[in-house]
């Protein structure tokens, strides 16, 4: 049977594909580290490994949910933890890795589900902190694995600090 999502096509699944392997690089990367190590602020770095695994969830969240004038499918209280311009030296509560870990992969899940139900009906045009300018679901989706793409590489680098 046919996708009975309008927006679905070979790109669009390759892009959400992109997402979901960078997420599966990011699981594989803290799955091999200690709470500690997650936590740890590598010397030169102004957030740590699992700031930049929930950071990926809020923004995707935020380009494609939020730009999409739509309610996000994360709790509340993680945007103002891993949201942009914030710091885990900033953080008053304890963070539970395994649950950060776990919205890696129900935030793709919920895309998919969410593209497939044709809920992304409008985009208010938004210029992300690179320049960059999304005016549709399927820009905020090449961003997204862009985006996370450019924090595992961040990820892989804080590894090799803590």
């Amino acid at each position: 049977m046919e996708d009975p999502c309008s927006l679905a096509n070979p790109l669009l699944d390759f892009q959400l594909s992109l997402i979901r392997v960078g997420r599966e690089k990011m699981r594989a990367l803290a799955g091999g580290l200690t709470t500690g190590q997650l936590l740890a602020i590598p010397k030169g770095f102004h957030n740590n490994i699992l700031w930049n695994l929930g950071h990926v969830i809020v923004a995707q969240q935020a380009l494609c949910y939020r730009g999409s004038g739509l309610p996000l499918r994360i709790p509340s209280y993680l945007p103002p933890l891993f949201g942009k311009g914030t710091r885990p030296s900033e953080w008053t509560v304890k963070i539970d890795p395994t649950e950060v870990l776990l919205w890696l992969d129900e935030t793709v899940d919920f895309l998919r589900e969410d593209l497939r139900a044709h809920v992304f009906k409008t985009y208010e045009p938004y210029t992300t902190s690179m320049g960059v300018t999304l005016t549709n679901i399927s820009e905020a989706l090449a961003y997204t694995a862009w985006h996370d793409s450019l924090h595992l590489g961040v990820m892989l680098s804080q590894r090799k600090l803590v």
